[in-house]
């Protein structure tokens, strides 16, 4: 079972929920879809031209009252996405890093742990 406006107390199968995207928000429905879309769940990482970006944002926001998309664009040829850093370089091609954020202390809770 998967709610998007709350929460369920049943185990939800998340090779299921990686391919609920309803087929109206696929980017082939946009105006000016975007060249590249990977997603993971519930995270999505697109290649679109710039000043196609906002009219994607509103157009795949429209779609569904229930599910609203959110943007983060790259800062200094740089954007995180889930654990790794995407980086553009000089000649437009781009490299993958670990990313961790600045609070990431690498501990975690013991196997034993009752948490």
């Amino acid at each position: 079972m998967y709610s998007e406006k709350g929460t369920t107390n049943r185990k939800i199968d998340t090779r299921w929920v990686a391919r609920a995207v309803p087929w109206w928000l696929m980017p082939t429905s946009a105006p000016h879809p975007p060249r590249v879309w990977f997603r993971y769940v519930d995270d999505t990482f697109i290649v679109i031209k710039w000043d196609h970006a906002q009219e994607f944002t509103k157009h795949i926001n429209m779609q569904d009252q229930n599910i609203k998309f959110t943007r983060e664009e790259e800062e200094d040829r740089t954007l995180p996405f889930l654990d790794t850093l995407i980086v553009r370089t000089n000649d437009d091609s781009v490299k993958v890093k670990i990313f961790r954020k600045p609070i990431n202390t690498d501990q975690y809770l013991s196997f034993e742990s009752h948490h």
